[in-house]
């Protein structure tokens, strides 16, 4: 490589960030930035937005998958009618039971398989971005150090009681969600991390997260974000605000999982057919609404891991196509 590709590389970057950080947050950068500049329009804007919102949701941990899913919704405080109207209607008329959508639940629940098209379309008006990263269970490993595994790692920073895999777990999430807010957002804008609850966030580990989220955050910010709070699932969401928001990212992580389950065993899964993960699936393929998507999926090994986007095509014959 001489050196005019180089800084062409460089200058293609999704964020200015450390070279000290593990490979997969470069190739990430590098991936990302390649769509910041040459196909813009894949992104939201943020940039009239005084709040910036990070839902978080994860999959692929019972033992059989074959892929972790870590899912991320990044959307704004932008007035946005559509996607308020139709969740208060559906509510209201066909879905009054307060439940929230999760992937897991839907074939047991006929009224959220009704609703669930039109609430996916709902969705499309957000000004946002999902992205999920799927990560083959082969790799073990994205941020172990050469001093050590990332529970000892974490021991080092002042925070105790963290199993490795945890510690892995929560340092894929916090990297890959502060370099996507570095990207995205400025610096008169504040942060809130709204997550699934999970064992990131349990016992004593609540009480740590938020301080490890920030000294994470600053590493990938020069201008550091005011962050409004780290919070988990609400017990009590009235208005269900913060739980529909975050039913996206679950439904999106456990739709891709169905796919590559299906497709690693040769059983291609079309988007569009009338199974719940064809559905969610259709229903993502298109990128050209206000909500864009993103899949990455990191596969390989530890020492020998790849990064690939992977693109989806809508099924022609399917109905809303």
């Amino acid at each position: 490589m001489n050196p005019k590709d180089s800084t062409i590389r460089d200058a293609m970057t999704f964020a200015e960030i450390p070279k000290e950080l593990p490979r997969i947050m470069h190739v990430l950068n590098e991936q990302l930035g390649l769509i910041k500049h040459t196909t813009p329009s894949l992104l939201p804007d943020f940039s009239r937005s005084s709040n910036v919102f990070c839902m978080s949701d994860y999959s692929g941990e019972d033992g059989k998958s074959i892929y972790q899913a870590l899912g991320f919704l990044i959307t704004d405080d932008m007035a946005n009618e559509n996607w308020t109207k139709t969740r208060q209607q559906l509510r209201l008329l066909r879905w009054r039971d307060g439940s929230t959508m999760q992937y897991k639940s839907l074939p047991k629940d006929k009224i959220r398989m009704s609703v669930l098209p039109d609430f996916l379309d709902a969705s499309n008006s957000l000004n946002g971005l999902s992205v999920t990263f799927l990560i083959h269970r082969n790799v073990r490993w994205l941020f172990g150090r050469d001093d050590g595994l990332p529970g000892r790692h974490l021991e080092s920073m002042g925070y105790s009681g963290w199993k490795d895999r945890i510690a892995e777990k929560m340092f894929r999430v916090l990297h890959f969600q502060a370099l996507l807010l570095a990207g995205l957002t400025h610096s008169y804008q504040r942060t809130l991390w709204h997550t699934d609850r999970d064992s990131i966030t349990v016992g004593d580990k609540e009480s740590q997260i938020t301080s490890i989220y920030g000294r994470i955050s600053e590493i990938y910010m020069k201008e550091p974000r005011r962050l409004m709070g780290v919070s988990q699932r609400f017990d009590h969401d009235p208005h269900f605000n913060f739980g529909d928001l975050l039913s996206l990212p679950d439904l999106i992580c456990g739709a891709l999982l169905a796919y590559h389950e299906e497709t690693e065993e040769g059983q291609q899964l079309t988007p569009g057919t009338e199974t719940k993960a064809g559905k969610i699936l259709h229903w993502f393929a298109s990128n050209e609404h206000p909500l864009k998507r993103f899949v990455f999926r990191i596969h390989g090994e530890t020492l020998n891991f790849g990064v690939q986007r992977l693109e989806f095509s809508r099924n022609p014959q399917a109905p809303g196509s």
